[in-house]
């Protein structure tokens, strides 16, 4: 399969049968895809399942793409509705809140990617780089389900504005709204444990 290929001529190869064309749409999203609905739905067993109901609810509507609609934002924007729907099920089951905090399962910790460290770090700084990304993924978690969800598609999935609020259903000011009140909060946190210094938001 040619990599150069378009995502979203590759929809329409797959909308017309080509399972090679959908192997390779999988092998391109599976990573970023996976690591966005860990970060919105923060469990890694519900994340799995989200995971998989994505492309269950891909291949159901595949006749339905048009190639004139970017397929990240299409993509992203089933992904959106079926985290929606798994943490509105989760809600039933639990009486936590959704803006609190959930453990990933199987002990297994994601990896932020705002702080980079140097290429040789030496065992302070790589410490210090491990406790960052586990506070600034605590404080991600914190935020509304609303804010966090533009924070990650905007800095993780480096979706653009228009991108964003096609994908969540609003308009693109509400959406520069919500990452700003994002930033914010995250700063504030920051500033609250005394980690800010050195990162930029």
């Amino acid at each position: 399969m040619d990599r150069n290929i378009p995502d979203e001529v590759l929809m329409q190869q797959y909308a017309r049968g080509d399972i090679g064309a959908f192997e390779e749409l999988l092998a391109r999203h599976r990573r970023p895809l996976f690591g966005y609905i860990c970060r919105i739905v923060d469990n890694r067993e519900l994340a799995e399942d989200t995971f998989q109901e994505v492309f269950v609810r891909l291949i159901h509507s595949r006749a339905r793409y048009k190639q004139t609609a970017k397929f990240t934002t299409w993509l992203y924007k089933i992904a959106h509705n079926a985290c929606v729907d798994a943490l509105r099920r989760e809600s039933y089951r639990k009486a936590d809140s959704l803006s609190e905090p959930k453990p990933m399962g199987n002990g297994e910790e994601m990896r932020p990617q705002d702080v980079v460290p140097s290429m040789n770090p030496g065992p302070d700084e790589v410490l210090a780089h491990e406790q960052l990304s586990e506070t600034l993924k605590e404080c991600i978690s914190r935020l509304s389900p609303e804010q966090k969800e533009v924070f990650v598609l905007r800095q993780y999935q480096n979706l653009a504005f228009k991108e964003i609020a096609r994908t969540v259903g609003t308009s693109e000011s509400t959406v520069k709204s919500r990452m700003r009140y994002a930033l914010n909060n995250l700063r504030a946190m920051l500033i609250e444990r005394r980690v800010l210094e050195g990162v930029t938001l």
